[in-house]
């Protein structure tokens, strides 16, 4: 193997690598939103029962 095989082989190795920790990457991302999702409903259901509690005193 001369020089520039042996850059394509670890050109290669590296862009499996890197696939590999963008999929962990936006497996990530995708749980980190979801649960950015789960806490924004609970403070969507707080300010509710927030507005409804002010609604009856009155």
């Amino acid at each position: 193997m001369n020089f520039f095989h042996m850059l394509i082989v670890i050109a290669l190795v590296l862009a499996i690598f890197m696939d590999q920790s963008r999929a962990n990457w936006i497996d990530d991302i995708g749980a980190e939103v979801e649960k950015a999702g789960k806490e924004v409903e609970e403070m969507g259901r707080a300010v509710e029962n927030m507005n409804n509690q002010f609604l009856y005193q009155q």
